[in-house]
């Protein structure tokens, strides 16, 4: 029922004949009614009188508000002091909103010295009045441990007990208890169930961490859909990370139609609220003609306030745009302010690319003190790229004086955090192996100078191995038998059958000097006069041969870059009986090692270990090409050849052996002209006897299996030899067979070559 003009006047009237009279509660009804302009004319210096009178007649909330006017400074002069003064006497006399904004005087230090231990005290005074914002912001202390002994189980007790009264900043502090499980069991039920809650009573943060939660499928059945709902709820209560959000539902269609207007709209709007990754990403937008109308001059726009607001990467785009005049007119010197200001945040792009201007003198005057000094800041911000560059410094004395044993711990360090580039530059495993330990023990003092030399020879051997690998990613050809055909295609899948084929000792090749070929040219003395003491030495270490694989060897698999040919048939398709099969093999980017692992203490688990790397080498045959790569090889040889002459026999040794190793990653690249034919392929590696198995025929010959590359892809295919018999039966077998093992996408096809 409304109550009428005439009563609220009569009401009036009969407070302030009441307040006249003395009676202190009209006092503070009255005060109220001049504050409000309810039944009189609104008042603020009469609401003043008339709390005043209260107060000083001993009314808590008449005391309460005189602390409420002083704390806010509302018609009074503000003064903290005073406030903590009324709001002190109204808690004497038990009123608990006096009682929490004590609390809060003392908690922020004002009007009164600061002290935690004094506002846990009010606050627990309030809470136990039943105030619920008490209730959080004593939580808020248990949870930091200010004036009180830290405990998060008493800081959700408290933020419990205020999102029992409603609060929906509780209820909030509630869910993320129970998503981290600090002060309570952890539940991610309970944590969505109480975002939902303080989401309903519209907390923002709330919708938004919903909206996550329905994205993972944490504590609720994951939806794209829902996640949208609550990223719209949070972004129309303003929360501009929500609307960030959208823009990517919106880009990629996570839940919505996918809509890169609507993206952009979003993405704007966000970027209207003042975030400045919004502003970065529309510049995106701008920049790719994503969703509007293409424009370097409005990315420009917003890379810029996304830069005024801290952006390091809107920084970095913006130095960007001054270098390419991109949107703006180029300006090298621009380009630079930005990049520096970025580096100056930390941002690794901007530092990378303020080194390669210093290394190339591109925008600046050249320097390799200056490059060497800002891959040290990305090395110091855990850059791998970082890493790998100061190790190159390091490696050839840019910027700094050459130091091999820095150098190689920067490439491993590069290394251990990703960059696998970095594993061509660490030196051979066969180094820590046998060369270190010696050397350390007999010639401590030349150890930087033997790693140099042999840096010099492994950069020699490695730019061997490049020239020799097979780049033309194209499929290569693999001939077998019929007895493999049954082992890899059995008739009843087995769990035990593999798509894979093997690495076979190196003395089972069809060379009978595999390996030997380069040793053949020193022996033949087809080498000039001035490399022959040094040819000699590395005859020397390749001799070792019978003495160093006994335990273990090389293994491996022979392909070839053409397939239906009648010498290939004749020679490897056991004379056209046989099959040939079409293979793709995915190649690793990353260097290997054949003849060596790093040691690492590192745990491998189960998935890790069914991860195979190839690399594929071309064969080379040609004898003129194979003098110039080993006179190319003997060159770098030499420094390490002088020193060794002056080194103790253990040491020496360790030398040869190791270098053998070395050697063992390429010598296996060169065969003798007469098999040049074959246009072969290889893969290989150094295996010892406890890694390898042994075949099924009589003698039982040493392989190890590839991980599985046979019948992966639409490329793949057998083709059956031209003297295969019953060849359409054994089309149909084979067909079946693919069936059978679940390769559905493997051609079989027939050998055009007409056989006698």
């Amino acid at each position: 029922m409304v109550e009428s003009t005439l009563d609220i006047e009569s009401t009036v009237e009969r407070l302030q004949k009441d307040a006249n009279a003395g009676d202190i509660n009209s006092m503070f009804d009255l005060a109220c009614c001049y504050k409000q302009g309810n039944g009189v004319e609104q008042s603020d210096e009469k609401a003043v009188e008339y709390y005043q009178k209260s107060a000083d007649a001993g009314n808590s909330n008449g005391l309460l508000y005189m602390g409420i006017l002083y704390h806010h400074g509302d018609v009074v002069e503000q003064s903290y002091e005073k406030a903590a003064e009324y709001y002190l006497k109204a808690v004497d006399g038990g009123n608990s909103c006096a009682m929490f904004n004590l609390a809060l005087l003392y908690d922020s230090g004002e009007g009164v010295e600061q002290s935690y231990e004094k506002a846990a005290e009010y606050y627990l005074k309030a809470v136990d009045g039943g105030n619920s914002d008490a209730m959080f912001n004593l939580a808020l202390l248990y949870e930091r441990g200010e004036g009180v002994e830290q405990s998060y189980e008493k800081a959700m007790e408290y933020y419990l007990k205020a999102a029992e009264a409603g609060d929906k900043d509780a209820m909030f502090n509630v869910a993320l208890g129970y998503k981290s499980g600090d002060g309570i069991e952890q539940s991610h039920e309970k944590a969505a169930e109480y975002y939902q809650m303080s989401a309903d009573a519209g907390n923002g943060n709330a919708a938004f961490n919903l909206a996550l939660c329905y994205q993972r499928g944490e504590g609720v059945e994951q939806s794209d859909e829902k996640m949208v709902e609550y990223f719209q709820r949070a972004a129309d209560i303003g929360d501009s990370t929500a609307m960030l959000n959208l823009a990517k539902c919106y880009k990629f269609g996570e839940g919505v139609t996918q809509s890169d207007e609507k993206a952009v709209e979003y993405a704007q709007k966000a970027a209207d609220a003042g975030d400045s990754y919004a502003m970065f990403n529309l510049a995106l937008s701008y920049q790719r003609g994503e969703g509007i109308e293409q424009s370097d001059e409005k990315a420009f726009e917003y890379y810029q306030k996304a830069a005024d607001a801290g952006d390091c990467d809107a920084m970095v785009n913006l130095g960007y745009c001054y270098k390419g005049g991109k949107g703006v007119e180029p300006s090298d010197e621009k380009a630079f302010e930005y990049y520096q200001k970025a580096a100056d945040a930390g941002n690794c792009v901007a530092i990378l690319t303020l080194a390669f201007w210093y290394k190339r003198g591109e925008g600046v005057e050249q320097s390799d003190e200056k490059t060497f000094e800002y891959y040290q800041k990305g090395v110091e911000l855990g850059d791998s790229r970082a890493m790998f560059c100061l190790a190159l410094c390091y490696k050839f004395g840019e910027g700094c004086e050459k130091a091999h044993t820095i150098s190689e711990q920067m490439f491993r360090q590069a290394y251990d955090n990703g960059y696998n580039e970095a594993l061509r530059y660490l030196p051979h495993p066969s180094l820590s192996k046998y060369v270190y330990p010696a050397l350390e023990e007999h010639h401590a003092d030349r150890v930087e100078e033997v790693k140099q030399a042999f840096s010099e020879f492994q950069d020699a051997i490695i730019e061997v191995m490049k020239s020799h690998l097979y780049t033309e990613r194209k499929a290569v050809y693999h001939f077998t038998r019929w007895c493999a055909i049954e082992s890899i295609l059995p008739k009843v899948k087995s769990v035990d059958s593999k798509n894979v084929i093997r690495l076979y000792h190196e003395d089972y090749m069809n060379d009978p000097d595999e390996g030997r070929s380069l040793l053949s040219l020193i022996e033949q003395g087809k080498l000039a006069a001035e490399y022959q003491n040094v040819a000699d030495f590395m005859a020397r270490v390749l001799n070792q041969r019978s003495t160093l694989t006994q335990d273990a060897a090389t293994y491996m698999a022979s392909f070839t870059m053409e397939s239906d040919r009648l010498d290939l048939w004749r020679a490897y398709g056991s004379d056209g009986d046989g099959f040939c099969l079409k293979i793709d093999i995915e190649q690793t980017d990353t260097h290997i090692w054949s003849q060596g692992k790093f040691d690492t203490e590192a745990c491998i688990d189960e998935e890790q270990e069914q991860i195979y790397l190839y690399k594929l080498y071309r064969v080379e045959y040609e004898e003129d090409k194979k003098k110039e790569k080993l006179e190319k090889l003997l060159i770098a040889l030499t420094p390490l050849f002088e020193i060794t002459g002056t080194l103790n026999k253990k040491v020496k040794e360790e030398i040869q052996k190791t270098l053998f190793y070395m050697l063992g990653e390429i010598v296996y690249l060169f065969k003798d002209a007469q098999y040049s034919s074959e246009k072969e392929v290889r893969m290989f590696q150094r295996l010892s006897l406890d890694q390898v198995s042994i075949d099924e025929s009589d003698i039982g010959k040493l392989y190890q299996p590839t991980g599985p590359i046979l019948f992966m892809g639409d490329n793949s295919e057998i083709m059956i030899g031209p003297k295969v018999c019953n060849r359409r039966a054994v089309e149909l077998s084979l067909l079946k067979r693919l069936q059978i093992n679940g390769f559905h996408k493997t051609n079989v096809t027939h050998s055009s070559v007409k056989y006698r």
